[in-house]
């Protein structure tokens, strides 16, 4: 089992579709073997790490469905990486539709980020938050959340991250008609994508 985890971790990191597939079965058949045997961080991990990629190719079903089984292996030991797994999966119900679903596991994850520490996790937790409001046209709750993300970034000092919440703020307030401010941000936006050499980035703002 540990072997084909093994393969399956190599495979994950040449990071082409062939290999994800490939990793994703690999992933799966080391967890229907450490399962029977007990082993709940390494079956909740397997799991985990199977979620993950049916998310980079683009198979929200099939993660909704894959992280909710890691769900319970992971919250049996208390484990830090509960508020991934709610994360990840909150991101799963949120390309589905269910932002009811997905707003509760965000709130999960953002109470375990913080009782853990994790100042990333925290961030994206928040800015997932922020996006559910936006998503629901609720525009101030979206720009709380999405301005509790920004000092997040700026102290752990990820650009990339920070220009991409600025910019958020800038939709979020095109959308709530400040259309002043929201140039305002969008040109701070900017600066931070250029500082990160994020040109994908800068060209959507």
């Amino acid at each position: 089992a540990e072997k084909t985890y093994a393969d399956a971790e190599a495979l994950r990191l040449q990071n082409t579709a062939d290999a994800r597939a490939a990793a994703i079965a690999k992933y799966r058949e080391a967890a229907a073997i450490f399962q029977p045997l007990g082993l709940r961080y390494e079956t909740a991990m397997a799991l985990y790490s199977t979620g993950i990629l049916q998310l980079t190719g683009g198979d929200a079903r099939g993660a909704a469905v894959t992280l909710a089984a890691a769900l319970p292996h992971a919250r049996a030991l208390d484990d830090p990486l509960v508020p991934s797994v709610t994360n990840a999966l909150g991101g799963a119900l949120d390309i589905l539709g269910d932002l009811t679903a997905a707003m509760a596991q965000y709130q999960e994850a953002l109470a375990g980020f913080r009782s853990l520490g994790n100042r990333n996790g925290e961030g994206n937790a928040v800015n997932n938050i922020g996006k559910i409001h936006a998503d629901l046209a609720d525009w101030q709750h979206a720009l709380e959340y999405y301005r509790m993300a920004l000092p997040i970034w700026q102290e752990v000092k990820d650009v990339r991250r920070e220009g991409i919440t600025l910019n958020n703020i800038g939709v979020t307030l095109s959308n709530a008609g400040d259309v002043q401010r929201a140039l305002d941000y969008f040109a701070l936006a900017i600066e931070r994508r250029r500082a990160a050499k994020d040109q994908a980035g800068e060209a959507d703002t």
